[in-house]
C-alpha cells in the first residue's frame, strides 16, 4: 500500500484526479489502499500481482459495467475467493468543495451491487451523473485503455478515433462541434446534390423553354392573325354597306335618268295622243254625220248623187283616218311597250336597292 504524499491535499492535483482508491476483498486484495500522485503515475510489479486489478477497481469503482474490462461478464466475478461480498472505494479531487468518495459494495448473494456516493447511500444513474461532470469516461478507449481492450481499441475507424479522441482530451463541446461540422457538411453535399441537380433541371427548362418560345411566337403569330380576321369581320358589314350604299346611290341616279327618259317619251308623245283624240272625235263627228245622211237619204233623192260623193269622200276621209288611226294606236302601242320595258327597270333597280 502507498501512502498519501503531501501533494495529496494540495491545488496540484486537476479536479477529477484520483487521490485515494481503496479496495476490500477485490480479486487478490484483502485490503488495499492506493495514493495516485497528481502526475503520471505508473504501476510497476510481477506478473499476477495485481496491477491489472487495480485498473479493474478504477473502471468499476466510477460506474463503468464489467464488460467494459473484457474480463467478466458478472461483478461478482471480482470479489475474491472466500468471500461474499468486495468493496471499492475512490476519492476524486473537488476544487470546489470537499474531494466526492463514491463507494461501490458487490454482493455475491443475489448478484447486487450497492453505491454510495460522499458515504450516502445512491444509485449507480446518479453515480454516474457525478463521475460526468469531472468529464471522466471509462467507457472511451481512448481515455480508458484495459489490457483486454487494446485490439478493440486498434480496430476503431478513424471517423470514431476522432470522436472518441475529442471527448476524452478535448472541449466538452468539441464534439459538439465536431456533429454540427458533419451534419453542415451531410446538409452541404445534400445542397451541392440539390444545385447540380437544380443545375441539370435549369437546363432542361431552358432548352424546352427555347422550344417552347417558339410556340410561343407562332401562337401570338396566330392570336394576332385572328384579331386581325375579328377586325375584318367586324367591318365587313361596313363594307358591305358602303358597296349597297353606292350601287344604291348609282340605282337611284339610274332611276332618276330612266325617269326624266319616260317624262321625255311622255312629252314627245303629247301631240301623237292630241293627234289621236282629234281623230277620235273627228271619227265620232263623222258617224254622227253619216247617221244623219242616212236618215235624211230617203227624203233627198235629188241629193243622192252629190250625198254619194260627199259619202265617198267621207269615207276616203275616214279610211285615211283609221289609218291614221292605226299608224297612232301603233305607235300608241309601241309607247306602251317603251313604257312597260322602262317600268320593268325601274322595278328591276328598286328590287336591287
Amino acid at each position: 500500500t502507498n501512502q498519501p504524499t503531501n501533494e495529496t491535499n494540495g491545488n496540484s492535483y486537476v479536479d477529477g484526479s484520483i487521490v485515494k482508491i481503496t479496495l476490500k476483498n477485490f480479486v487478490t486484495y484483502d485490503y488495499c489502499e492506493v495514493f495516485p500522485g497528481p502526475q503520471l503515475n505508473m504501476i510497476i510489479g510481477p506478473n499476477g500481482t495485481g496491477k491489472s486489478t487495480i485498473v479493474c477497481a478504477i473502471a468499476l469503482g466510477l460506474g463503468g459495467a464489467p464488460s467494459l474490462l473484457g474480463r467478466a461478464k458478472n461483478a461478482i466475478e471480482f470479489i475474491k475467493t472466500g468471500a461474499t461480498e468486495s468493496m471499492i472505494l475512490i476519492e476524486l479531487k473537488n476544487g470546489n468543495g470537499p474531494n466526492v468518495t463514491v463507494q461501490r459494495n458487490i454482493h455475491k448473494a443475489g448478484n447486487q451491487n450497492t453505491w454510495k456516493l460522499n458515504s450516502k447511500p445512491s444509485t449507480q444513474k446518479e453515480v454516474i451523473s457525478t463521475i460526468a461532470k469531472f468529464d471522466i469516461q471509462v467507457d472511451n478507449l481512448c481515455q480508458f485503455l484495459p489490457q483486454d481492450k487494446v485490439a478493440e481499441f486498434a480496430q476503431l475507424s478513424p471517423p470514431l478515433l476522432l470522436k472518441r479522441t475529442q471527448l476524452a482530451a478535448g472541449e466538452k463541446k468539441l464534439s459538439e462541434w465536431q456533429d454540427q461540422l458533419m451534419t453542415w457538411r451531410l446538409t452541404q453535399k445534400d445542397l451541392t446534390l440539390s444545385y447540380e441537380s437544380g443545375q441539370t433541371h435549369l437546363k432542361v427548362l431552358t432548352d424546352r423553354n427555347v422550344g417552347l418560345e417558339k410556340d410561343v411566337l407562332k401562337l401570338k403569330q396566330r392570336e394576332a392573325a385572328l384579331k386581325r380576321v375579328a377586325i375584318l369581320k367586324a367591318t365587313l358589314p361596313l363594307a358591305k354597306y358602303s358597296s349597297a350604299k353606292i350601287r344604291h346611290d348609282e340605282a337611284k341616279i339610274e332611276e332618276e335618268e330612266k325617269k326624266r327618259v319616260v317624262q321625255q317619251i311622255e312629252q314627245s308623245h303629247l301631240p301623237i295622243q292630241e293627234a289621236v283624240s282629234t281623230l277620235e272625235t273627228e271619227s265620232r263627228n263623222a258617224v254622227t254625220t253619216l247617221n244623219q245622211l242616212k236618215q235624211t237619204a230617203t227624203g233627198m233623192s235629188s241629193q243622192l248623187t252629190d250625198t254619194t260623193h260627199q259619202i265617198e269622200r267621207s269615207k276616203l276621209v275616214t279610211k285615211e283616218a283609221k289609218k291614221e288611226i292605226e299608224n297612232l294606236e301603233r305607235r300608241e302601242a309601241l309607247r306602251k311597250d317603251e313604257i312597260n320595258k322602262l317600268e320593268t327597270k325601274i322595278a328591276y333597280a328598286e328590287n336591287k336597292l
